[in-house]
């Protein structure tokens, strides 16, 4: 399948700057847990790329298939780019860590952080003794 170098200028410039950004303008104050970083990142960002270009294949039509990845990618990228920050302010960490997700290979190692840290919040996640009905 030929690639126009064009598709690849704008791919390299979606994987660099809407994580930026996205990571930018998050001050929402919003928590994420851990099983719901997992479903963005996992479930949003790889499993439904792979389903419509497998689909676009099946089809007869990969070309098309692959810009149609290449935009899901770049608006579900957005996304789960915010909820990484939002689970680095859940873990206790700051916004270093969400920008440390950008940078090839070193998100090898930070991605699987912000994954596995436990909440810095003692009730957030956790089954708690239920609370009295008022009367």
């Amino acid at each position: 399948m030929d690639v126009s170098p064009v598709y690849f200028v704008i791919f390299v410039l979606c994987c660099l700057f809407v994580p930026i950004i996205a990571i930018a303008t998050e001050n929402s104050g919003k928590r994420t847990g851990r099983m719901e970083l997992a479903f963005w990142f996992f479930g949003r960002l790889f499993c439904m790329p792979t389903l419509i270009l497998f689909v676009g294949a099946a089809a007869g039509q990969p070309a098309a298939a692959m810009k149609l990845a290449l935009v899901y990618c770049t608006v579900m990228m957005f996304f789960v780019y915010r909820r990484f920050v939002r689970r680095a302010r859940d873990a206790g960490m700051g916004k270093t860590i969400a920008y440390l997700t950008v940078v090839p290979f070193v998100s090898l190692i930070a991605i699987p952080i912000l994954l596995f840290k436990k909440s810095a919040a003692p009730d957030h996640g956790r089954a708690g003794p239920v609370p009295p009905v008022p009367a």
